[in-house]
């Protein structure tokens, strides 16, 4: 009696809670952004609009059609994480057409042609979406923690430029300024000139600024404003998301699963365990890293994923290649390090002469990384000198020295 009674317990809070928690989420982050940093009703309400045409219509709907099945707080954050890579490929289409294709136009087409995907899908074949949440008992702490998170960049991140003491970009460290003006110079045009760097194309990790260009060229709304107040709920969703759908692949043990999630997210890289300081790049000061380190997450997550099930799976295939692409265009040295994970995954399966495994995702993943590096990053630049950013490489001895402290 006492198993049936929890288990519509379970269904009731599936059905409700999720719809509930994400209400409350927004309506709290709204008060914060309308009372707190000033932010106008209208500009609000274009914000909130746009994130569900542009980023989680197309998100949901290509997961629908690559019957990618999950937990509802892992559809809206996965599906964030998708909608936002569509950004930047709807951002380079409209480039090819010299942006005769108009960017709005396209963006609400496809956010149109999703919505009626997702119609005929749910309501006209009836097709469940979702899988039912009571399978994953750690849900309501994922959902909590993501409230959590999300006041936690609100406060730590956005409020950190939007002081009394900040008089516009002027007064925002260095890193701050160039990610913010590389968003402006990806709005005006591609290729994009460095503003820093008079004469100059810009060739640097930029994936994260296209999104924001993109953003703004179809809402309207200012860089700025996209950059600091509102990229809190951005970077919110797609980074606790990831990290969230990483512990679900690896850890099997809810518990293991929590104390994961709170070693990625809440450690500063102060402790003096790492040598990587992770809260200036990932919540003070991320300039691209928090995004780069969010599909860097999903990635691994993802090859783990096809590893374990031993046979080659489209779906996995195609959202791999995708989340792989804006982790090297969004922060190329994260990716120059994870390339070493499907190498090794690859050589696995070339030893086992699993071809279609091994081939189908080896050449992929290195045709993109060398194509975004060549096209994007400037990495050739970089190694010959003469580049707008460095790539500084630190023997064994250096990463001893900086793990115990020194200078």
């Amino acid at each position: 009696m006492l198993k049936i009674k929890r288990a519509m317990f379970e269904r009731i809070r599936s059905v409700y809670f999720d719809k509930t928690f994400i209400f409350i989420a927004i309506l709290l982050y709204s008060l914060i952004m309308v009372y707190l940093f000033k932010i106008p009703y209208a500009t609000l309400v274009l914000f909130i609009f746009y994130n569900i045409v542009l980023i989680i219509l197309p998100g949901v709907a290509i997961l629908i059609l690559l019957e990618f099945r999950t937990s509802w707080f892992m559809m809206l954050c996965l599906s964030y994480a998708v909608g936002y890579a569509v950004n930047i490929g709807e951002y380079f289409l409209s480039e090819i057409f010299d942006r005769e294709l108009s960017a709005t136009c396209l963006s609400l087409s496809v956010g149109l042609v999703s919505l009626i995907i997702i119609i005929l899908k749910v309501v006209l074949f009836k097709e469940n979406i979702v899988k039912n949440s009571e399978e994953d008992s750690s849900l309501v702490f994922q959902e909590l923690f993501l409230i959590l998170f999300l006041f936690v960049n609100v406060f730590a991140y956005s409020a950190n430029y939007l002081g009394t003491d900040v008089n516009g970009i002027a007064d925002i460290p260095r890193d701050m300024q160039y990610w913010c003006n590389n968003s402006v110079s990806l709005m005006i045009k591609f290729p994009a000139d460095t503003l820093f760097m008079q004469g100059k194309l810009l060739s640097y990790h930029y994936f994260s600024s296209i999104q924001i260009a993109f953003f703004s060229i179809v809402s309207g709304i200012d860089i700025f404003t996209l950059s600091f107040p509102f990229f809190s709920l951005t970077k919110t969703f797609i980074l606790v998301g990831a990290v969230v759908f990483m512990m679900n692949i690896l850890c099997a043990d809810d518990k293991w699963k929590i104390i994961g999630m709170i070693l990625v997210l809440c450690t500063t890289g102060l402790e003096d365990v790492v040598c990587v300081t992770f809260l200036p790049h990932t919540l003070l000061m991320p300039f691209g890293f928090d995004i780069g380190f969010a599909y860097g997450c999903y990635f691994i997550s993802l090859m783990v994923k096809q590893w374990k099930i031993k046979k080659f799976n489209f779906t996995l295939w195609f959202l791999i290649c995708l989340f792989w692409s804006v982790c090297v265009g969004a922060k190329a040295p994260i990716a120059s390090i994870l390339l070493l994970i499907p190498g090794l995954f690859c050589l696995f399966w070339l030893i086992k002469r699993e071809w279609r495994l091994s081939l189908g995702y080896g050449i992929p993943i290195l045709g993109l990384f060398l194509i975004i590096n060549i096209a994007c990053t400037g990495m050739i630049s970089v190694f010959q000198g003469t580049g707008s950013w460095t790539l500084d490489l630190y023997t064994i001895q250096d990463i001893k020295t900086l793990g115990g402290g020194g200078v």
